[in-house]
C-alpha cells in the first residue's frame, strides 16, 4: 500500500512545510537576536562536527546565508545565485524575501528576488531566474509575486510604475517568454495573478474600489483581454508564487475553466463563480462560500457554501463542473477542514463522507460526522482538534485528536478502511499532543506531553523516551524516527533511531537549532548556530552513522520551497 499523509491545514502562512520538515521553534532565532541584539551569542557543539562517511544525495540544495542565496546540485560546489537579497540587509525582513523563492523539484528552475526594498508597505525587487546554469533578470521593481506555466518557463509578473494623484500604487502586467517580456495591461492590481498550465491564459485584477473592497477581473487569451466581472473580491492566497496549482483565482491546465469569488455585499461572504472563456460567460455556483476543493481539471468540486456569516454554518455541496449538476450532501456543517481554503485535491476527497459541525472557537475544535451513501449522518468523534486532521493519500485512512484541549492534548483515533458507506474506528491513546506516520501508514509515532511513543510495523507499541521530548518526525519510508529535546536559547539535542528495530536511539548532536527532512529519507540539521551571524553548519545524515557537511554559514534551508 503506497500512501502519503495529507494534512488539511490550508493557512499558507502557518504550516507550509508540514509534510517535509519540522523545525524547532521556527523563526525563534529572530526573536533571540532581537532580545540579545547587543550581544553576539555563538553556540558551539560539545563535539566536533560529525564527518564519517559520504552520503550520495540527489536533491538540489537551495539555501539562504545572511543576505546571499545559493544553489548546490549533485554534491558539487555551491553556486552563488544572489549576493544581495535585500538592498539594505535587515534580519527581520529577510523572511519576506526568501519565502517567494521557489525551485523546481529537479533543481533546473529557480525563481527568486534580489535587491529588494520596502517601499511604504510593499516589498519589491528584481525578479530573477536561474536555469540552464544561467542567471537572468526577468523584471525590476516587481512586487514579491508571480505566476508560472506548468513547465516553469513562462512567467507573468507586475512592475511598479509609480503612483496616481491619490497615492495608489500603479503596476504594469507582463508576460515573459522566449527571453523577452511583453506588456499585457497597465494599471493592474498586483494581488492575484494566475497563469494557466499551458501559459496561454492569464487571469488578473485591476481597478480596486475601496468602498466595496472589490476589483474587476480580466482574462487575457489569444492576444486580447476581456473583463469578466467588475465586482470581484480577493479570496485565499494573495501574493502566491507558482503555477495554476498554487495561485488564485483557480484555473486548469488549458485555462478552459476559471473559478473566482464574487461580491455579495459588505456584510456577506463571497459567491463562488465559474467562468468559461470559450463561452464567454460566468455562472454563480454557490452563494456565501468559505471552502472549495477541486480536482486539477476542474471537473468536480466539494464546497462549503450557502454559509451564514453569523453562525459560519452552511452546506456541504458537491458539483459536477461540466454539467453544473449540484448535490447538497449535508447541511448545517461548519466545514470540511480547519480554515478558509481553496485547494486542488483528488476525487476521493471530493467524494469523502466526512465533515465537521459545531465548531468551538475557544477550543478550536469541532465534531466529526460521517454520512455514507444513502445513509443518515453519524457523529464519529466529538471535539476534535481541527488543526490536526491527517489523511492518507488515498483517503482510506485518517487520524484525529478527539476531546481535545490544548494544554492536555486529546484522544488519538485512527479511522481506517474508509469507503463511501463505512469505516473502522480505533482509539490509539489518550492525552496525545502530536503524532506523525510514514507515507505507507505502517509506522505511527505520538507524543504525550514530553514522552514519545512508537507503534512499529508489527503493531507493537513501545515508549521511546520519557523525558523532555519537544518535537519529532518519521522519515517517509518509515525507517527512521528522529526527535528533539529543547536545550534553551535556541538550541537543543537531536536523537535518531531505526524505527523498525530493537536498537536504542542515539544522540546525533548536542547543539542543533533547525532540523529538516532531507532528500531520499535522510535528515539534515544545522548545528553551531551563531545568532550574531544568524547562520550555522548544515549537515546531512542517513541515520546509520554516516554524516556529511553540506555547507557552512547556512541560515535557512529552502530545498523544500518547491514550485507548485
Amino acid at each position: 500500500m503506497s500512501e502519503e499523509n495529507v494534512v488539511l491545514e490550508e493557512n499558507s502562512e502557518k504550516k507550509e512545510n508540514r509534510f517535509n520538515s519540522f523545525m524547532k521553534k521556527n523563526g525563534f532565532y529572530i526573536g533571540v537576536f532581537l532580545i540579545f541584539a547587543l550581544v553576539i551569542i555563538i553556540m558551539t557543539s560539545d563535539k566536533e562536527n560529525p564527518s564519517k562517511g559520504v552520503i550520495d544525495y540527489s536533491d538540489a540544495v537551495f539555501y539562504q546565508s545572511g543576505n546571499q542565496l545559493y544553489l548546490q546540485r549533485d554534491n558539487k560546489e555551491a553556486v552563488l545565485l544572489s549576493a544581495s537579497l535585500l538592498q539594505d540587509y535587515v534580519l527581520t525582513q529577510i523572511n519576506y524575501v526568501i519565502k517567494p523563492c521557489k525551485i523546481s523539484k529537479d533543481g533546473n528552475y529557480v525563481y527568486f528576488f534580489e535587491n529588494v526594498i520596502l517601499d511604504g508597505n510593499v516589498y519589491m525587487g528584481d525578479l530573477c531566474r536561474f536555469t540552464n546554469n544561467k542567471k537572468e533578470t526577468i523584471g525590476v521593481n516587481v512586487p514579491l509575486s508571480y505566476a508560472l506555466s506548468a513547465d516553469y518557463d513562462k512567467v507573468v509578473y507586475a512592475t511598479f510604475t509609480g503612483t496616481d494623484d491619490e497615492g495608489t500604487y500603479l503596476y504594469d502586467l507582463y508576460l515573459y517568454e522566449n527571453g523577452k517580456s511583453s506588456l499585457i495591461d497597465s494599471e493592474i492590481d498586483k494581488e492575484c495573478i494566475t497563469l494557466s498550465g499551458d501559459g496561454k491564459t492569464i487571469i488578473y485584477h485591476k481597478g480596486f474600489y475601496a468602498d466595496t473592497q472589490t476589483t474587476a477581473m480580466y482574462v487575457y487569451k489569444n492576444g486580447a483581454s476581456k473583463m469578466v466581472d467588475n465586482q470581484v473580491v480577493y479570496y485565499y492566497k494573495q501574493n502566491a508564487n507558482g503555477t495554476f496549482k498554487a495561485n488564485w483565482p483557480l484555473t486548469n491546465y488549458d485555462g478552459s475553466k476559471i473559478i473566482y469569488a464574487g461580491y455579495m455585499g459588505p456584510e456577506s461572504l463571497p459567491s463562488l463563480n465559474l467562468y468559461t472563456p470559450s463561452d464567454q460567460k460566468s455562472t454563480m455556483l454557490v452563494k456565501s462560500f468559505v471552502q472549495v476543493f477541486v480536482d486539477d481539471d476542474l471537473n468536480n468540486a466539494a464546497i462549503n457554501g450557502e454559509t451564514s456569516p453569523e453562525t459560519m454554518s452552511g452546506s456541504y455541496i458537491r458539483y459536477d463542473l461540466n454539467t453544473l449538476e449540484k448535490e447538497i450532501f449535508a447541511t448545517n456543517i461548519w466545514g470540511l477542514c480547519d480554515m478558509v481554503v481553496a485547494k486542488y485535491v483528488t476525487d476521493p476527497f471530493i467524494n469523502l463522507g466526512f465533515y465537521l459541525k459545531s465548531y468551538d472557537e475557544v477550543t478550536n475544535t469541532a465534531d466529526l460526522y460521517f454520512k455514507g451513501t444513502d445513509q443518515e449522518e453519524t457523529k464519529v468523534l466529538s471535539s476534535i482538534n481541527v488543526d490536526n486532521i491527517q489523511f492518507s493519500l488515498d483517503y482510506k485512512s485518517m487520524y484525529a485528536l478527539a476531546y481535545y484541549y490544548a494544554a492536555e492534548g486529546g484522544e488519538l483515533h485512527e479511522i481506517s478502511n474508509i469507503t463511501t458507506s463505512s469505516y473502522d474506528l480505533e482509539k490509539i491513546d489518550e492525552m496525545v499532543m502530536e503524532y506523525h506516520f510514514d507515507d505507507a501508514n505502517t509506522v505511527l509515532g505520538f507524543r504525550k506531553d514530553v514522552k514519545l511513543y512508537l507503534i512499529d510495523k508489527s503493531g507493537t507499541k513501545k515508549m521511546i523516551d520519557n523525558h523532555d521530548v519537544s518535537s519529532f518526525e518519521i522519515t517517509p519510508d518509515g525507517n527512521l524516527l528522529y526527535f528533539y529535546k529543547d536545550g534553551g536559547l535556541g538550541t537543543g539535542e537531536l536523537y535518531m533511531m531505526e524505527a523498525d528495530t530493537n536498537k536504542d536511539y542515539e544522540l546525533v548532536d548536542k547543539a542543533v537549532t533547525f532540523i529538516y527532512e532531507f532528500g531520499d529519507n535522510y535528515v539534515a540539521f544545522v548545528n553551531g548556530f551563531d545568532f550574531g551571524d544568524a547562520a550555522g553548519t548544515l549537515i546531512v545524515t542517513d541515520g546509520k552513522g554516516n554524516f556529511q557537511i553540506i555547507a557552512e554559514k547556512v541560515s535557512t534551508l529552502l530545498m523544500k520551497n518547491y514550485i507548485k
